[in-house]
C-alpha cells in the first residue's frame, strides 16, 4: 500500500546532510545521504595555493591579497546548494509536500540562502541543532516536529 504522507526531514551539517522520510507517527525512513567532506578541511586546506601578491614598488603594505569570502564559509555554502539542489529535484518529482530541517546553526543560514523559493515554501519548521549523528528513534526525540 502507498503511503500518501509526504513529509520529509533534513537533518545536516557542513559535511553531512541525512534526508529522511517520515513514514508515520515517530517513525523516519532515510532516503539519501549527502557527504561532503572537504568542510572538514581546515582554511589553509581549502585555499589552493597562497593569496596572490602585488607587485611591491607600486603598493606598500601587506603583499598578500586576501581573499573576499572565507574558505570555510564558501565550502558550507557550496554544499548548502548540493543539499537544494537535491531538495529541489525531489520537489519537483513530487516526493515531498512538506519538508522540516534540522541543522547546525553555523549551516542552517546557508541552507536557507540556497533553498529555492518554490522548496522555501514547503519547509514547516526549522531547529537549528547539529544532530546529524542521532538515529531515527533519537532524532524524533530530538525535534519537536509533529510528525
Amino acid at each position: 500500500m502507498k503511503n500518501n504522507n509526504k513529509t520529509w526531514i533534513l537533518i545536516a551539517n557542513s559535511t553531512h546532510a541525512r534526508f529522511f522520510h517520515a513514514e508515520k507517527v515517530g517513525t523516519l525512513v532515510e532516503v539519501h545521504t549527502l557527504i561532503h567532506p572537504e568542510g572538514r578541511f581546515h582554511d589553509q586546506e581549502l585555499v589552493e595555493g597562497k593569496p596572490g601578491r602585488t607587485n611591491p614598488s607600486t603598493y606598500r603594505g601587506h603583499s598578500a591579497m586576501e581573499p573576499h569570502t572565507n574558505p570555510r564559509d564558501q565550502e558550507s555554502l557550496t554544499f548548502a546548494k548540493q543539499v537544494s539542489d537535491y531538495l529541489e529535484q525531489s520537489r519537483q518529482q513530487g516526493l515531498f509536500q512538506k519538508l522540516y530541517i534540522a541543522a547546525a546553526p553555523s549551516f542552517l543560514g546557508f541552507l536557507r540562502q540556497a533553498l529555492s523559493r518554490n522548496t522555501a515554501s514547503l519547509v514547516a519548521g526549522e531547529v537549528n541543532k547539529d544532530i546529524i549523528h542521532l538515529k531515527p528513534v533519537e532524532i524524533c526525540a530530538a525535534v519537536p516536529f509533529v510528525l
